[in-house]
């Protein structure tokens, strides 16, 4: 699975409303960033013109300033079993412009809290009423490398999935 970073996923002031609300539920200031991840899966390795070609196709929104984001990732992605709209007219849209080695792209949010004790209490648990609803979507710990996805990482492990961010809404 070839996974890309993407756009910032939030306005400035939605990201400033999200810390506000985790504040609030945790007790204490947080710093958040989130941006758009790319999760595309292949039917055979994509070479360089290709992958130039898929990186231009999903260039959009806010253009992203060089950074390496820090802190504790938190991955949202759509449900396990379902493919989002966003998914079917991207991979749509990749497949008319000739990458027809992908078989198909999706899309989640990583999360960057600039704490790890803040993320464990900003992330209701499975159990508290809050993860076990089958319309959300689910929040998977990135793990060390940060390259889990909505099927795994890029390594074949699973992250399992740790509950819903608190005050997050889910993605467009």
């Amino acid at each position: 699975m070839l996974v890309l970073r993407g756009a910032p996923a939030l306005s400035d002031f939605r990201l400033h409303k999200l810390e506000r609300r985790l504040a609030a539920a945790i007790g204490r200031q947080v710093e958040l960033y989130a941006e758009f991840r790319h999760f595309v899966e292949l039917e055979q390795t994509l070479d360089q013109q290709e992958v130039a070609t898929l990186e231009r196709l999903l260039r959009y929104g806010p253009r992203l300033v060089s950074h390496q984001p820090t802190g504790e990732l938190l991955l949202v992605v759509p449900r396990p079993g379902t493919i989002s709209p966003w998914s079917s007219k991207a991979t749509d849209i990749a497949h008319n412009c000739g990458l027809t080695k992908i078989r198909r792209i999706e899309r989640g949010i990583a999360y960057w809290l600039d704490d790890p004790k803040a993320s464990a209490l900003a992330v209701g648990k499975k159990g508290d009423g809050k993860a076990g609803d089958s319309s959300r979507q689910p929040l998977l710990d990135g793990g060390a490398g940060g390259e889990a996805g909505p099927h795994g990482t890029a390594d074949a492990e699973r992250p399992g999935q740790v509950g819903t961010l608190t005050g997050a809404s889910p993605a467009p």
